[in-house]
């Protein structure tokens, strides 16, 4: 509990009402958590969605638990990565090649394994290179370090917005409750923007070599496998496996030798205008789909499920 509690009698509260809980009658222990990932090489698994203008990417894996002994590299790391505007997805995806409005990655750190994942939506026509660009990025955070700009960056950043964390009572309450959920020491909080200011350019590159695993991703791709998929397959990502909703966009197969816009709509999309040669070139241009993102996110969903 947090806020203004003076004259209010909270261990008395709480004894009155959850001071008679106790294990239910015949319940069993908890187990041990089973987080071992299902990924062990790199593969693609397209979701098709007949005429999608856009592409929704997906790239990861399962990784670690936030109790680890590199939390504070693998923060910096992460910032660099995909944390941040200026960070090394974005400043590609989006500023550099114009392919998205926004590209980023990081990990889910959970009491047990959680996933990290490098995330962006691209126009269709574009989702090949996009992927290239992924991959890229994440072999060279892993192959060579960061710059000193790079790294100041990122520690400025995470340093700096560490004390908006606390503005008001719920997320004080939320940070000391990691600390009981997660078994983590008593000063992890204190310590904490001393720590990541210590992390240095060899700390981030062995936390990227540590924790992202370039040769065991899932891939997975939503959007008009029509468009990109011969394209995927020769670009040598590794297995490529479209059983995971290629058809008609109501969740089950098109008959043998249809249309390969046999879904729910046949509408074709309205010509896209050609990218401007000025320096807007670089900017991602505004294109209007012809499907709402929500059933792309739906079906990402059912992918990821079952990875």
């Amino acid at each position: 509990m947090g806020g203004d509690l003076r004259g209010i009698d909270v261990r008395g509260i709480v004894e009155r009402l959850l001071g008679g809980w106790g294990p239910a009658v015949g319940a069993s222990t908890s187990g041990r958590i089973v987080d071992a990932g299902a990924v062990h090489e790199r593969f693609v698994r397209i979701v098709h969605r007949p005429g999608a203008v856009q592409t929704e990417i997906r790239i990861g894996h399962v990784e670690v638990p936030r109790r680890i002994d590199d939390f504070h590299a693998l923060s910096v790391m992460g910032a660099i990565l995909g944390g941040l505007f200026n960070s090394r997805l974005n400043m590609k995806l989006r500023e550099e090649k114009g392919y998205t409005y926004g590209a980023g990655a990081g990990f889910d750190l959970r009491r047990a394994a959680g996933p990290f994942s490098a995330r962006a939506a691209v126009n269709t026509e574009v989702t090949v290179p996009a992927v290239a660009d992924f991959v890229a990025e994440l072999d060279r955070i892993r192959d060579a370090d960061v710059t000193p700009a790079e790294l100041a960056a990122a520690r400025d950043f995470l340093v700096g917005v560490f004390p908006l964390r606390f503005e008001t009572p719920g997320p004080v309450v939320g940070a000391l409750s990691g600390l009981f959920i997660h078994e983590l020491p008593d000063d992890e909080l204190a310590r904490y923007r001393s720590a990541i200011e210590a992390v240095d350019a060899a700390a981030v590159r062995d936390a990227a070599t540590r924790r992202i695993h370039a040769d065991a991703m899932a891939i997975v791709l939503v959007g008009d496998a029509d468009a990109f998929g011969k394209d995927i397959e020769a670009a040598g990502f590794g297995p490529v496996d479209d059983r995971a909703g290629r058809g008609t966009g109501r969740g089950g197969p098109c008959p043998v030798g249809a249309r390969p816009r046999c879904g729910r709509s046949t509408r074709v999309p309205r010509a896209r205008p050609r990218a401007p040669t000025s320096r807007a070139a670089t900017r991602p241009t505004r294109r209007r789909p012809s499907r709402s993102r929500r059933g792309h996110r739906r079906h990402l969903t059912t992918a990821l499920e079952t990875v």
